[in-house]
């Protein structure tokens, strides 16, 4: 779990050079001499191994980028998976709970959802959960309330309540416990960055009121619990003895006064494999924390033994990288630890008083490598005014360049105001064919040295921008003119998240598809029209439209006349139906509630009436929107119009369709033909015709 859930805190083109950071990452991971048989191991082998009562759970995640490992836990009858952080630091496990809650991150349909089962406050296990077994809740109120805080001071509140979590033994034997845990109604993310798309916490310290100790109680498993975390994500958790080596293991004892935590000492730091005179320090274990922490003391002496070891070293400071505190860059990017493991020593805590137990620490469990590796480094392959990918950036055909010979510099900007400045470069860009065969094409495209992000929104954590237009600038127009690949881009859009993308004509549907001609005014865009807006199957007045096809936008847009025209007839179809306006959700513009939360737009679907476009110039050619294509469920469980208001945002008169109205459909591009069609489709996955 990342940090801000741990409870325990003792004109030129300029390019950046990726950096290596300093972190000290404890990954943790107990069972080391089974690390290599198990990660590599199919998961049903690894069910199948044979040791005792244990449970086993795969785990999702990574200390870099992600910040968190989580597994799934089933609660109920019948049974929801839960993503729950991993945290040996809390004692607590709690969800999300389904009661008009504050801070709820999650759609209402994977919260938790209580039914009578709350805890009283004098069940032993609401006492577990407060020192020295206290319940921690007012008198006036029969049920267990808590409340937690973390390092960062984020917190839950909520109440503790019962419930069966079925679980799977590794000797096959099926269990069906009656555990407690926490519904939590207020939570508050107390870290600077969005909160994790988690349900909730796994609280895995040693207080009774954890999920293993419960089990434990029961007699399931033994009280014991085990994680493997892997350096490029992913690993196993375990609870019971099942599956902890018999031989091969450091133990240290765990203190007897450590309030639940799994803390012991004291320890020595080792530095290089000698004793680095930092002595006598008490260590916590806790998989809630990314990273390892220590006090001011102790961070500075290492940060100095590491300082003092690199002179020398072809590596110096990066204090403009602010990923962490302290960073270090070289002469040429970095791409994974190991291109700089021989320049850092190992680190080993040595725990004194018991015998040759040493916890280590090699470079890859302390340094990560910052995203900048990411970045696209150039190699005097600049595109020049002069040539014909240059000219085709621009719709007249003529680039602002004083010489030919001088570099084709761009700038773009996008409908939110967002923009980006670079030069045409040109580099292989190895694909496969659908046949097999491998090319390697030489490719123009923009690397950008400024980029500015317009919306309200933090920018996207992706690379770029992938154009896909018409114009002869654009990849799928240079990979035909280069191979033997059509001029055609489609893209199938999954409802169920996910899709597919293709250049080429070899997933065109051969029959079903309905196609309409682009505009040749529409510069660059793929545009068609006149067309008309059906309500319901009925014609409604609203004609003559020029239509553009985008998939860079997620929402469609209208123009302010024709999107004020259907808002009200939206809104007048909708009177007499259970739902009403729901100012207080800002997610979107307009949205409207029920008597009850809805999980999907399928429980909304017979209050609202099918849309289609019926493009006048072409026979029959209608695009369906029917209310998936246009709705959209809230994580407060309302239904708010994906359809928006585009003259607000600097469109002007454009009508543009974006991909919640592209959902479930194959849409295809013709660049040959000038034509674009679309036809519904199993966007799970691609069938070649």
């Amino acid at each position: 779990m990342e940090d801000k859930k741990s409870s325990f805190v003792s004109g030129s083109l300029e390019i950046r050079m990726p950096v290596l950071l300093f972190v000290s990452i404890l990954f943790a991971i107990f069972a080391v001499s089974l690390s290599d048989k198990f990660l590599t191991a199919d998961w049903e082998q690894l069910r199948s191994v044979g040791f005792g009562s244990s449970i086993l759970f795969p785990v999702k995640g990574n200390v870099y980028p992600l910040g968190h490992f989580t597994v799934s836990v089933k609660i109920g009858k019948p049974p929801k998976a839960f993503e729950l952080d991993i945290d040996t630091g809390s004692d607590l496990t709690w969800v999300q709970c389904d009661v008009q809650c504050i801070g709820c991150t999650l759609p209402r349909d994977m919260l938790y959802k209580p039914h009578n089962n709350a805890v009283s406050r004098e069940d032993p296990l609401c006492a577990a959960l407060s020192s020295p077994g206290n319940a921690p809740c007012k008198k006036s109120n029969d049920q267990c309330v808590y409340e937690v805080e973390y390092a960062d001071h984020g917190s839950s509140i909520g109440v503790l309540v019962k419930d069966l979590a079925p679980m799977r033994l590794t000797n096959g034997q099926l269990i069906n416990p009656n555990l407690g845990f926490g519904c939590g109604y207020d939570q508050d993310d107390g870290g600077t960055q969005p909160p994790p798309s988690v349900a909730g916490v796994l609280g895995l310290s040693c207080s009774k009121a954890t999920i293993v100790s419960q089990l434990s109680d029961l007699g399931h498993v033994s009280n014991v619990i085990g994680h493997c975390l892997a350096e490029l994500g992913g690993g196993f958790l375990f609870f019971g003895a099942g599956l902890v080596p018999s031989s091969g293991m450091s133990w240290t004892p765990i203190l007897r006064n450590s309030e639940g935590k799994y803390s012991s000492g004291p320890a020595e730091v080792y530095f290089g494999g000698k004793a680095g005179g930092i002595r006598g320090l008490t260590l916590t274990f806790d998989s809630g924390s990314s990273y390892t922490y220590f006090n001011s003391q102790v961070y500075g002496a290492v940060e100095k033994l590491l300082k003092n070891d690199l002179k020398g070293q072809p590596l110096k400071l990066a204090p403009d990288d602010k990923t962490l505190e302290l960073c270090w860059k070289g002469r040429k990017a970095f791409k994974s630890v190991s291109d700089v493991r021989d320049f850092f020593k190992p680190l080993a805590l040595n725990f004194k008083n018991s015998k040759n137990a040493q916890f280590q620490i090699p470079p890859e469990a302390y340094l990560i490598i910052s995203p900048r590796d990411k970045l696209y480094k150039p190699h005097n392959n600049v595109a020049r005014c002069g040539e014909p990918l240059c000219a085709a950036l621009f719709h007249q055909g003529k680039p602002p360049c004083k010489n030919p010979n001088d570099q084709c510099d761009y700038q773009i900007e996008y409908a939110d105001h967002g923009s980006s400045i670079g030069v045409l470069v040109k580099d292989l860009v190895p694909m496969r064919l659908a046949n097999g065969t491998v090319l390697a094409p030489n490719l123009g495209f923009g690397c950008g040295y400024d980029q500015h992000n317009g919306g309200s929104q933090p920018p996207p954590s992706t690379a770029g921008v992938l154009g896909l237009g018409n114009s002869k600038g654009a990849l799928a127009s240079q990979i035909s003119a280069l191979t033997h690949v059509r001029n055609i881009i489609g893209h199938c859009y999954s409802g169920q998240d996910g899709g597919f993308l293709f250049f080429g004509g070899d997933l065109v549907p051969s029959s079903g598809i309905s196609w309409t001609p682009i505009l040749r005014t529409s510069g660059g865009r793929y545009s068609s029209g006149p067309a008309d807006v059906y309500f319901g199957g009925k014609a409604v007045g609203i004609r003559g439209l020029t239509l553009t096809f985008d998939s860079g936008s997620s929402y469609t847009y209208f123009n302010s006349q024709v999107y004020g025209a259907i808002l009200n007839m939206l809104r007048n179809d909708l009177k007499g139906q259970p739902l009403r306006d729901a100012p207080e959700e800002k997610i979107l513009p307009v949205c409207w509630k029920g008597s009850k939360a809805f999980k999907s737009v399928a429980d909304v679907r017979n209050f609202f009436k099918p849309l289609a476009l019926s493009f006048t110039n072409s026979k029959n050619v209608q695009f369906q929107m029917p209310p998936e294509a246009y709705l959209i469920i809230s994580e407060l469980g309302n239904v708010c119009l994906g359809i928006l208001n585009g003259s607000q945002v600097g469109l002007g008169n454009v009508n543009l369709i974006g991909d919640i109205s592209f959902l479930d459909k194959i849409v295809v591009y013709d660049n040959e033909r000038q034509q674009m069609g679309w036809a519904p489709a199993n966007c799970s996955r691609p069938r070649k015709q």
